[in-house]
This record gives structure tokens, sequence and C-alpha cells, in this order.
């Protein structure tokens, strides 16, 4: 759970840095903005922090709703070889989950 909420943190501190909304609820539940996660996604490329995955979300009201047309696992979408391309056709009004692994 550490792990989870160290990533969450750092996450968490790009979306403050770069003014990204975030849905934080709790260690199983971080969502991003589509709209602004190029930018948080560059930035952890540029430190070499790995994207692992990445999860669309719908959000109505309280509600969560999982898109599972929009996944992302950086080992098995051939034709996106990157997160940020993979999201480039993403609709703007998700909301991101992402998994990152440790710095390389």
């Amino acid at each position: 759970m550490t792990e989870v909420l160290s990533d969450h943190r750092r996450l968490i501190d790009l979306c403050l840095r770069y003014l990204v909304p975030f849905f934080w609820q709790g260690p199983g539940l971080l969502l991003i903005s589509r709209k602004g996660l190029p930018a948080i996604l560059n930035d952890l490329a540029t430190h070499g922090v790995p994207i692992l995955g990445l999860d669309g979300f719908e959000l109505v009201g309280a509600e969560v709703n999982p898109r599972l047309d929009l996944i992302f696992d950086s080992e098995r979408v051939p034709g996106f070889p990157t997160a940020q391309e993979a999201i480039e056709v993403w609709p703007d009004e998700v909301w991101v989950d992402v998994t990152i692994g440790p710095v390389s």
C-alpha cells in the first residue's frame, strides 16, 4: 500500500505543478484529467519513470464508469508505442488512471 501511495503522491504533485485537475479517492483511485495528461506524461518520461498502463474512465457525478475501450498496456498494445501517442486519440473529457513503474 505504501508503494501505491508514493506513486499517487508523485502523480498528485505533478498535477499540482501543471495545474491539472485530478480526482483522488484513496489508495485505489487516482484519476487525472486527460486534457492535462500530456504534460504529466512528458515530465515522467523526462525523469525516467515508465508508464506501465493507462485506463480511461468517465465521471458522472460521484459515479466512476470504466471505459473498456480506453486501455493502454505498455506491453500489449500494438500500434501505440508510447502512452503519449495512445491518449492523443482519447476524448478530452475522459479521466485517466495512470500506473507507473520504478524509476529506471
